[in-house]
């Protein structure tokens, strides 16, 4: 009687002899591991081959609903706040900003753009350009806030 078994590292697929079992083995991805015995089920990988048309089954991801499923709050994204609408930064702090201080990117800091901002620092704005740019699209209401949000 044959054994049949996957490696629990890449998956490979192995057929020995019953009489090896509980012996170890070798993968040739280098885990190490135990021949099982015969009458062991062995437990399906996550992405093992299913029925043909069929999808297999995967476990879920922690934190994210199951397909069909509502969000709830506890699996909110990071940074949402749950509100939509306004952000709590001023659109006129932000110009003012932008204008005055805009080749430090200290607008960009405001609105909760760190990265923007320290890109926008020691470019010096973008060579004075992007800074100029940033300005036109806060005045139009085009720029929003980390989260998402329309300025207020």
């Amino acid at each position: 009687m044959a054994i049949t078994f996957n490696c629990t590292q890449c998956g490979k697929s192995y057929t020995l002899d019953d009489s090896l079992a509980g012996k170890q083995a070798k993968c040739s991805c280098g885990t190490e591991m135990t021949v099982p015995a015969p009458s062991a089920p062995v437990a399906p990988t996550p992405f093992a081959a299913s029925a043909p048309g069929q999808f297999p089954a995967v476990a879920p991801i922690p934190g994210q609903p199951m397909p069909g499923q509502p969000m709830t709050a506890t699996m909110a994204p990071v940074g949402y706040s749950g509100e939509g609408g306004k952000s709590d930064k001023q659109k006129v702090a932000a110009a003012l900003l932008c204008w005055f201080l805009g080749t430090f990117g200290v607008h960009r800091f405001y609105l909760g753009h760190t990265a923007i901002g320290i890109i926008q620092l020691f470019t010096f704005g973008g060579c004075f350009i992007w800074y100029l740019i940033d300005f036109i699209l806060i005045l139009t209401g085009s720029l929003r806030d980390a989260q998402g949000r329309e300025l207020s």
